[in-house]
């Protein structure tokens, strides 16, 4: 519906190539930051979700630069499309600061990255601890599963006080 657009509005499909090139993490851009972020913690983490997350990754690349294709170098097809207007001042002046944080962030990921690392850093200890609650109450769900004489009762119990006591310190 809009094939050809960029001759007609070469300002909007200028920023609409920064702002999809971002998105599908190019180098040097906020998106390849988060993308290379998350799938180092998730390689770290589980590998196979982080290989279907590269899989994923790559097949939105594909699909968004074939939008950007048709959507801005094909030819015109509509003839109202030749009468479409740029962008005025007001929108660019709105886009110039996103585009400017685009490659900021790409460039310079630390200036951000330091500021939310000491939140990032309890998240952590806070996740690792509730970890280690859970596998202790799983520990004793397997003693209870072995155990077949008198202690399973008390096994239990002590199982049901264990995850009382870690679902209360999920608040």
């Amino acid at each position: 519906e809009y094939g050809g657009i960029a001759r007609v509005v070469p300002v909007f499909a200028t920023f609409l190539i920064i702002v999809t090139l971002s998105s599908i993490g190019l180098p040097g851009t906020n998106g390849f930051v988060g993308e290379f972020l998350i799938l180092l913690g998730a390689f770290k983490s589980k590998t196979v979700y982080a290989v279907l997350g590269a899989v994923g990754i790559i097949l939105a690349a594909v699909n968004m630069l074939w939008m950007i294709q048709r959507v801005l170098f094909q030819e015109i097809k509509k003839e109202e499309n030749k009468n479409l207007l740029d962008l005025n001042l007001r929108e660019k002046i709105t886009l110039i600061p996103i585009v400017l944080l685009i490659f900021w962030i790409g460039i310079y990921p630390q200036s951000f990255l330091s500021k939310i690392e000491p939140a990032v850093k309890n998240m952590l200890e806070y996740v690792n601890y509730k970890s280690e609650q859970m596998s202790s109450c799983e520990k004793k769900f397997d003693e209870i599963c072995e155990a077949k004489d008198e202690s399973t009762e008390s096994l239990k119990f002590e199982l049901r006080r264990c995850t009382e006591e870690a679902v209360l310190n999920l608040r």
